[in-house]
């Protein structure tokens, strides 16, 4: 066995100050042989889903890890609310490769009910007028819900250095309404 294979000792002491000793394996970690999206990814445009395959954090032959799998998994869901379904999960499955030391990732989604962005409410603006306010909002109601569209209307209510704090609230989100209200 090379040493990063070789099992190593552990020695620690439990509560009651006894020497306790535990054998800890090195596992190697395996290579991704390939990378699928499935089931639920069929929303998006052929062309969407190759533009998230090749930028998708993970690719075949990568190292497998654990924190770019949840990089990858987060990727997929950020496209899928891009593209109207703000409800979207995403799931990392793994399954054997064709070699052992390989596996075959998938990425397996449920987006959701699509959605469009509904009522615009405003409260809590004294000194400005709403309609200042929402001509600086990047999206009005019936447009395709995108969460990029609230991050960017939020920025814009920032930089008019009109607020000291800018908030949108998406409430009841759990009925997954066809129309998202923001406040």
């Amino acid at each position: 066995l090379r040493d990063a294979d070789r099992p190593r000792r552990l020695a620690m002491r439990d509560d009651r100050g006894r020497r306790r000793e535990r054998a800890i394996g090195r596992r190697r970690r395996g290579l991704v042989e390939c990378v699928v999206l499935e089931l639920g990814f069929d929303v998006l445009a052929e062309s969407t889903r190759r533009f998230l395959t090749r930028t998708l954090p993970i690719k075949p032959g990568d190292v497998r890890r654990q924190d770019v799998l949840v990089a990858a998994r987060d990727r997929s869901v950020v496209i899928l609310n891009e593209r109207g379904h703000p409800y979207a999960r995403v799931q990392a499955l793994e399954g054997p490769g064709s070699k052992p030391n390989a596996v075959t990732l998938t990425l397996a989604a449920e987006p959701g009910t699509q959605a469009k962005f509904g009522k615009v409410e405003i409260t809590g603006n004294t000194s400005v007028s709403e309609d200042v306010i929402r001509r600086q909002l990047a999206f009005g109601p019936g447009d395709q819900f995108r969460m990029s569209r609230v991050v960017e209307s939020q920025r814009r209510l920032y930089n008019q250095e009109l607020f000291q704090y800018v908030n949108f609230d998406v409430p009841d989100l759990a009925s997954q309404p066809t129309e998202v209200p923001v406040r």
